[in-house]
């Protein structure tokens, strides 16, 4: 009997933007897109581009949002983390050849079952 452990470890899990959750949290906050980019102290072409997710949240924006919108900084780099390598991951099995999936019609099922 097998001893390895397999992590549940579902694709669709990190799939949200983290501009989706940061547009949530405005809302919650009944924060005009002005208002955020004052709090914030960025242009208007910055922060349009955060609330597109074109840009990464890195430390330093992790921070302003965290002041902001009172969410740990802790949670936006995660977040971010999280929704780069589901994007990476989802990149990777796209890229998945004919080749590279040839091996699997070598496998005698029928005599398997």
């Amino acid at each position: 009997m097998s001893k390895k452990l397999y992590k549940f470890n579902p694709d669709w899990l990190h799939t949200v933007l983290p501009c989706e959750d940061i547009i949530e949290r405005m809302n919650d906050l009944n924060l005009s897109k002005n208002d955020f980019q004052n709090k914030m102290g960025y242009s208007s072409d910055s922060i349009d581009k955060l609330l597109k997710s074109e840009v990464s949240i890195n430390k330093e924006i992790a921070l302003k949002l965290e002041k902001v919108l009172d969410i740990p900084s802790s949670f936006w780099l995660n977040s971010e983390n999280s929704y780069r390598q589901a994007l990476a991951e989802k990149q990777e099995k796209e890229n998945l050849t004919k080749d590279d999936v040839d091996w699997l019609k070598q496998i005698p099922r029928v005599e398997l079952l």
